[in-house]
């Protein structure tokens, strides 16, 4: 998933998706010269500009659910060819290691939902599919780290500074309350977060060669689900992963050659 040759210092395509409107408040408030650029049944697009970036900036809204999250990244790529796909928002944290407020930059996806243990293969994997999926390399490319020196523009959640994450994301179409059920896909991917849309999200953009960064900010734990904390906490959680996302992108001068 190499970065595009001879574009170190040209400004490049960026799109930004996130599921739910408010996860995608933070750019939205930044942004200047917002333009509708598509409409329809599914979702609009809209381009912008960030100020003092020199990158071309798109943004939509791709739903809820790993269907409708792979039909509209893969509308945007379609319609726009990006160089770089964000995809921000909200996520769960596993039961221990994880707390909310702290923000998680994976390194994998896997569909925990994905399930053919019947027939000996792996939660999240069969034949010719791999369990775990990475996202676009750090090694190419160092943005994932420059997103982490960031790390110092973090606003405190209750009390308490965040930390940035690593590791295996899992997404699945249904939330899991039952306790035998969290610890089996813990037990399987020892994830740091856990959403509906990532696996999907960072599938379609390594089908389509494009590198994909994951940032998400944790609202609560697997099992211990509280609302009023969620609620109370989003703003700012959503604040904070937009925060160092966009001050690495001013202060990465050739865009993220």
């Amino acid at each position: 998933m190499c970065i595009k040759a001879g574009m170190e210092n040209s400004s490049k395509r960026i799109a930004f998706v996130a599921a739910l409107p408010e996860e995608m408040e933070p750019l939205r408030k930044v942004a200047t010269a917002i333009k509708e650029e598509v409409s329809d049944r599914l979702s609009a697009i809209y381009s912008c500009s960030l100020p003092f970036v020199k990158d071309e900036i798109f943004f939509s809204l791709v739903g809820v659910g790993k269907a409708l999250a792979s039909a509209n990244t893969q509308r945007i790529i379609d319609r726009f060819q990006p160089d770089l796909i964000f995809l921000i928002g909200s996520c769960g944290g596993p039961t221990k290691g994880a707390y909310p407020g702290d923000i998680v930059i994976p390194t994998s996806t896997a569909q925990s939902d994905y399930d053919l243990t019947c027939s000996g293969y792996e939660l999240g994997a069969s034949k010719g599919v791999t369990g775990l999926l990475p996202v676009f390399a750090e090694t190419e490319t160092q943005f994932g780290n420059s997103i982490r020196e960031q790390a110092h523009h973090l606003v405190e959640v209750e009390g308490r500074t965040p930390r940035i994450l690593s590791g295996v994301m899992t997404s699945r179409d249904s939330l899991i309350t039952q306790s035998v059920e969290i610890e089996a896909v813990e037990r399987s991917f020892h994830h740091v977060g856990w959403d509906m849309e990532a696996a999907a999200v960072n599938l379609i953009a390594n089908l389509n060669g494009i590198p994909c960064c994951i940032v998400k900010g944790i609202l609560d734990r697997n099992g211990i689900h509280d609302k009023s904390l969620s609620k109370k906490i989003e703003k700012t959680v959503y604040e904070n992963l937009f925060q160092i996302v966009y001050s690495a992108l001013k202060e990465n001068k050739k865009s993220f050659g």
